[in-house]
């Protein structure tokens, strides 16, 4: 792949929680915003590129509420019915990064399948005047849910990629640490609670500040064609404070998570680098 500097570029990131959850988009409300600041921003910022990053991610949304109208009964950020992209200007994005919600993989008889959906939303910004290129990621719940998620997860992916779909999966690096515990390049020992928040009896599954950061870089990554090692990651506690972050999010009986001291470790860092490279071949 050639590389490609993403200086003076317009991207906008669509789906859920498993985009914003870990920062790899901001939090804030209300959405879409247009001018985001979180890691993806970030990231470019600290490769000395200006880009702009309109965050349209919702928690609890799936492809199909991107479509045309809202399914859901509604949420704080949105009235329920409404159409989540209204107002932008959907010619003028050069990128478009879409992510599937944690269940929607495969086919739903009221909906369509998520390969029919992205294909609606995508021509939904063709029809506007975009010429821009897209982009579908593979997050960790297909990886840490049923196998069946995973198989569709990446099948879709495949099948995107012959219509000329960039595919970016960062849920299969961190799934090949967290469930071998190691990695080549770094003492450092990881476990699911590394990548992903544990907050209550309910919520095991969405990601955290590290995963944030591994997302925003693959997709960089896959984007530019630039490696992803030796990559600036010093921002991230910058922009989110680690210890707010881990009181909130850890604790739920007894449970504890090391991914400040992965982002302390510059050997580990190096080595999930070269794992997001690994399953994101430019």
């Amino acid at each position: 792949m050639k590389s490609e500097k993403l200086d003076g570029k317009k991207i906008i990131f669509i789906g859920n929680s498993f985009i914003y959850y870990g920062g790899c988009v901001d939090v804030r409300n209300p959405k879409p915003s247009v001018d985001d600041r979180g890691y993806f921003e970030e990231l470019c910022r600290a490769n000395g590129e200006t880009v702009s990053v309109t965050d349209a991610t919702y928690g609890g949304h799936h492809f199909y509420d991107f479509v045309d109208k809202c399914f859901c009964g509604g949420a704080s950020t949105h009235e329920g019915g409404s159409d989540l992209l209204a107002g932008l200007e959907l010619a003028s994005y050069d990128y478009i990064v879409m992510a599937e919600s944690g269940d929607r993989f495969g086919d739903d008889a009221t909906h369509g399948s998520t390969v029919d959906n992205f294909r609606k939303i995508r021509r939904r910004f063709i029809d506007a005047g975009c010429r821009g290129k897209f982009v579908y990621c593979i997050h960790t719940y297909p990886y840490t849910s049923k196998k069946f998620y995973c198989d569709f997860a990446v099948s879709q992916a495949e099948e995107l990629k012959k219509e000329g779909v960039i595919t970016v999966n960062w849920g299969a690096p961190i799934y090949e640490a967290m469930s071998s515990g190691s990695i080549p390049g770094t003492d450092t020992s990881f476990d699911k609670n590394t990548f992903i928040v544990k907050q209550s009896a309910k919520d095991g599954y969405h990601p955290n500040l590290l995963t944030g950061y591994l997302s925003a870089l693959a997709v960089r990554h896959v984007i530019t064609g630039e490696s992803s090692e030796g990559q600036p990651y010093e921002f991230c506690s910058t922009v989110r404070d680690f210890d707010d972050y881990y009181g909130k999010y850890y604790g739920f009986e007894g449970s504890t998570g090391n991914f400040r001291e992965v982002f302390a470790s510059p050997d580990a860092m190096l080595a999930l680098q070269k794992l997001v490279d690994k399953y994101n071949p430019a």
